[in-house]
């Protein structure tokens, strides 16, 4: 007897003994109906609704629209900010090599071969290191300066070439 009380159809039989059937059959028919919400909870959960997905879509085209523009904004500032590092090094390569030599490189190539920097680095605008526009000296001895050979412009309106 202890063992059908513990167990849940040895409690209802047992249940059914002491209070009459009108009880048994009520005990029994709301664990019917609870089994019954069970599984319609369990087919609910295999899947979603369209109101549900709709929510969904709408909130990541709304994520999407917020953060597109911000990463192409970052994408430009770390493009710029790489364009004035690397035309920084370069232009105080070339103010060390005319230190050195008192005459200005024949080009950028110049300047990695006698060491003043490791490779000629690469555009970041155009995503080439040929790319560099090299601006002779005043007595065409040599390169004097260095610009980007984009024909954009920055963020401050400038045009990537004239900095």
């Amino acid at each position: 007897m202890v063992r059908n009380i513990i167990s849940g159809r040895g409690f209802l039989r047992g249940f059914s003994r002491v209070m009459g059937r009108e009880t048994c059959n009520a005990a029994c028919s709301s664990r019917r109906s609870l089994r019954l919400v069970s599984r319609r909870s369990q087919v609910r959960a295999k899947g979603f609704t369209l109101v549900e997905l709709l929510i969904v879509m709408s909130l990541m085209g709304i994520l999407a629209s917020i953060a597109i523009p911000t990463y192409n904004k970052s994408v430009i500032r770390a493009r710029e900010a790489t364009l004035r590092k690397d035309l920084y090094h370069m232009r105080e390569a070339i103010d060390r090599f005319y230190g050195d030599h008192e005459i200005y490189p024949d080009s950028l190539d110049e300047l990695v071969e006698k060491g003043y920097i490791r490779v000629v680095p690469v555009d970041p605008l155009t995503g080439d290191s040929d790319s560099w526009v090299e601006i002779p000296s005043n007595d065409n001895s040599g390169i004097f300066d260095v610009v980007s050979g984009s024909e954009e412009s920055g963020r401050d309106g400038m045009a990537y070439s004239e900095w």
